[in-house]
């Protein structure tokens, strides 16, 4: 098993000025890291990348949904398509970077309640905006690992259970789950 640590700690924007304290997670025995994709273009994540590569740092993506402007549960065509190409652009700098995964609450926008459960209509939503943008994920050689998230930051997916019977409903190749412990502690009646 590999072991990576989240660069939120530190920064929502890996740049050259973190490259002691990443060289420093690798002699301490780190794998990788999970860098933040929130802002840049795919070629300052190309850079960042050469940088992981000359330390021999593992990678993957990781990433929110940040605005309600971008949410894929919106009944709003407008705004699913924006969400569409934020998580589009999530993917090329998940690429750019030299990872082949990115994880997070990408299926809405963190913070955001709706004042009721998802609806049927929401979930319809979901999979128009991530089948498209897994199909961008596929052709790039990206998985998309969706995150359950406790309910005090989404409404959309909580539990595992939640998450794995939407991930299945989708039956994409490039979009997965993953588990967080944090959340599932919060969550789950059987975190084990």
């Amino acid at each position: 098993m590999k072991i990576g640590f989240c660069m939120l700690l530190w920064t929502t924007a890996l740049e050259a000025k973190h490259k002691a304290l990443l060289a420093d997670i690798k002699a301490t025995g780190y794998d990788g890291v999970e860098v933040p994709i929130f802002s840049g273009t795919p070629d300052d994540y190309r850079t960042i990348g050469i940088m992981l590569d000359e330390l021999g740092l593992d990678r993957t993506g990781i990433s929110v949904v940040p605005t309600i402007d971008i949410n894929p549960l919106s009944e709003d065509k407008s705004v699913r398509q924006a969400a569409i190409e934020y998580l589009k652009w999530c993917v090329d700098c998940t690429a750019a970077v030299g990872a082949d995964t990115i994880g997070g609450p990408l299926h809405q926008t963190l913070g955001y309640f709706s004042g009721s459960g998802t609806t049927d209509a929401e979930f319809d939503r979901a999979r128009e905006v991530h089948v498209k943008v897994g199909d961008h994920a596929q052709e790039n050689g990206i998985v998309i690992a969706l995150e359950a998230v406790n309910r005090f930051e989404t409404y959309f997916a909580n539990t595992m259970d939640d998450l794995c019977s939407y991930s299945r409903s989708l039956d994409h190749p490039s979009i997965k789950t993953m588990y967080d412990t944090f959340h599932a502690n919060i969550e789950e009646k059987d975190p084990v």
